[in-house]
């Protein structure tokens, strides 16, 4: 948790500064209180991080409107969901959130795509793994074109993707694009968790990849969630 303690606790401070002066409801306390429910620590606090990500959730919806996107709350609680063991719950909420982003940002935003990748995850946790490579491959080719093959986004992807094919019994596939991955994310940062995650090897790195995906899915960058839930829909 070395890396996490620094940013819960500047989490925690921007948070409670942002209500105090800008309001529950401004939409740099909405980001702040996403960012924080991805930094609380995985396994020890998920509750409260599923307790955060729902109030902003419910905020973001009544400050934005029911048909707004509402990626704010909906992007890391869809991840802690799974992690308690609630995928089914996780999996309504992200098929519902990407409907609402597809409709009002458009396939390609990056807002939509993160979803995409959220929903991914979800789905190949609840047992759908057709489903879920589907989605994942569509949601990869899309992110290699609109964010660049090196993205985060676009290696998360990769990576539950990985998963995905492991699932399926898909072993050289699956191995194929973990190595892409693995350079990919070397290249970019060699001690990201991504490249973490698909660095045990072929023959255990697949096995792996579901919880990692989901530690890196939280520990993630907040940095578009802003312009997803401040647009405005039409």
């Amino acid at each position: 948790m070395g890396a996490t303690e620094p940013a819960r606790a500047l989490g925690e401070d921007t948070l409670q500064r942002s209500r105090r002066v800008l309001g529950p409801d401004d939409t740099t306390t909405l980001l702040a209180a996403d960012a924080l429910t991805g930094a609380l620590p995985s396994d020890v606090e998920a509750e409260a991080a599923r307790a955060l990500g729902e109030d902003t959730l419910q905020r973001c919806r009544r400050a934005f409107g029911p048909d707004h996107p509402a990626t704010q709350g909906a992007d890391a609680l869809i991840v802690v969901l799974v992690q308690l063991g609630r995928a089914e719950a996780a999996r309504a909420l992200g098929e519902d959130t990407l409907r609402r982003c597809r409709r009002v940002l458009g396939p390609d935003h990056a807002s939509t795509l993160r979803l995409a990748t959220d929903l991914s995850f979800a789905r190949v946790s609840v047992g759908e793994a057709g489903p879920a490579r589907a989605l994942a491959e569509a949601t990869l080719q899309r992110c290699r074109q609109q964010l660049g093959p090196n993205h985060l986004t676009t290696l998360l992807t990769a990576a539950i993707l990985v998963h995905v094919l492991g699932q399926l019994d898909e072993a050289e596939p699956a191995q194929v694009l973990g190595e892409d991955t693995l350079q990919r994310c070397r290249e970019v940062s060699p001690d990201h968790l991504v490249s973490r995650l698909t660095a045990a090897g072929p023959t255990h790195a697949w096995n792996g990849v579901g919880r990692q995906s989901r530690l890196a899915l939280r520990a993630r960058p907040r940095f578009s969630a802003a312009a997803g839930c401040s647009a405005r829909s039409t």
